[in-house]
């Protein structure tokens, strides 16, 4: 039995008669339910607001080599920002664990420009409940001197690309701390 009726639209709300009430039923009325079919992708196309000049944001998975860059700025923002959520600065064991991850949904990538690491994004495990496989946390860090050039976003829209193509994830989260200048 499909899970999906044929002939629904993909992407979005759709309401779906659930079952009429038989005999035994003491409600007396038809029962609905609203089920969203398929989604559409979590961030829109932004390629059209990428800046015209400035050497190009490189956008790829991250490696073993990254860690102490990213550590660096993960650390940084332990020491000056709430960002986080950690009183103590990590180093590059704790991202080294998510580098290492290798469930579904768990994307570690890096924004470089001319070479230089500025920026990461990460998805990993929302809850460590079963109910919760499927959701994934997002975050994304940017080196003091690259926040406001458009490397957030466009780590945003890489990680979230990748994470709609994963047909294990259905849900993102991303917890954001105030202020987040």
């Amino acid at each position: 039995v499909p899970l999906v009726p044929e002939g629904l639209p993909i992407g979005g709300p759709t309401a779906v008669g659930v079952g009429q009430p038989g005999p035994a039923s003491r409600a007396g009325r038809a029962m609905g339910v609203l089920v969203l079919v398929g989604h559409p992708p979590s961030i829109a196309d932004m390629s059209s607001d990428a800046p015209d000049s400035g050497p190009p944001i490189v956008v790829r998975d991250a490696t073993p080599a990254d860690l102490p860059a990213m550590a660096a700025i993960y650390d940084d923002q332990v020491r000056t920002s709430l960002a986080t959520f950690d009183t103590e600065p990590r180093g590059a064991a704790y991202l080294g664990e998510k580098l290492a991850a290798t469930g579904a949904g768990n994307v570690v990538l890096v924004a470089c420009i001319d070479g230089e690491l500025l920026g990461y994004a990460f998805s990993g495990p929302f809850r460590p409940r079963p109910a919760y496989d499927g959701t994934k946390e997002v975050s994304v860090y940017l080196a003091e001197g690259a926040r406001g050039r458009g490397l957030g976003r466009t780590l945003y829209a890489a990680l979230l690309a990748r994470l709609d193509a994963a047909p294990e994830v259905h849900t993102q989260v991303a917890v954001i701390a105030l202020p987040n200048d």
